[in-house]
């Protein structure tokens, strides 16, 4: 089994950087917000409730899509089974990689339930 090169593992770093990124967008945007009533106003309140959907739906898809297969119908998907799987690890570090995989599927297992359940998609 061959080592992941430094260009997938960084597409892969930068791919879940994003995630955090969006998911920090939504949390000081709308949590944590200290302004937040401002946004709620009758002439701001279309707008922002749409864009707080859109970003936590968005963020809800790119999960599912982390938590995918490492392959499906012949294509790779750059997940975390496929970073798991070709690693190229040692069985220690891959033992650590399982356990956070297993650790993590508590937040996307129902998650990618929802999103499969509305494509159609076998789960």
């Amino acid at each position: 089994m061959a080592a992941h090169s430094k260009e997938v593992a960084k597409k892969f770093c930068e791919r879940c950087n994003w995630l955090l990124e969006v998911w920090q967008l939504r949390k000081f945007l709308f949590d944590e917000n200290p302004d937040l009533e401002i946004l709620r106003t009758p002439h701001h309140q279309d707008f922002f409730h749409r864009l707080h959907v859109i970003i936590q739906e968005y963020w809800r898809h790119e999960v599912a899509k982390l938590h995918d297969p490492s392959t499906q119908h012949g294509s790779i998907n750059l997940t975390i089974d496929y970073m798991i799987e070709f690693g190229g690890w040692d069985a220690e570090t891959k033992s650590k990689l399982e356990n956070l995989r297993a650790e993590m599927i508590v937040l996307s297992k129902p998650i990618k339930a929802a999103r499969n359940k509305i494509w159609g998609c076998p789960r």
